[in-house]
């Protein structure tokens, strides 16, 4: 499959060729293009085809499952630096409150 279509953009001139036909036989109302493509193209096997897609497939498998995890390693990353930042502050509430009571403590001792 990827040698009929190397083969087609080399014969129609390149890529830029191959994307301009492409786009200036777009027909907006169908959303599609008009361009036909040579049946040479279509000569390959359903086999050869099956197996492209399947390779395509498993590529983009692959590709969400490596931004899948990136994404829960930086949301990991950021739990633990929250859970940090949640103990520190939560040391520090202790720490005012004690001294908090023992102001009140020698307060209490002074009234008296």
């Amino acid at each position: 499959v990827d040698t009929a279509v190397r083969a087609l953009i080399a014969r129609e001139g390149g890529l830029e060729a191959v994307g301009a036909s492409l786009m200036a036989s777009y027909d907006w109302r169908r959303g599609c293009s008009g361009c036909e493509l040579p049946g040479d193209l279509l000569d390959v096997s359903a086999e050869a085809m099956a197996a492209a897609c399947g390779a395509l497939s498993a590529e983009q498998d692959n590709v969400n499952a490596h931004n899948l995890a990136r994404e829960y390693f930086a949301n990991l990353e950021s739990e633990e630096q929250g859970m940090k930042l949640q103990a520190e502050a939560a040391e520090r509430a202790a720490q005012r409150q004690q001294r908090e009571l023992a102001e009140a403590h020698r307060e209490a001792r002074a009234a008296e």
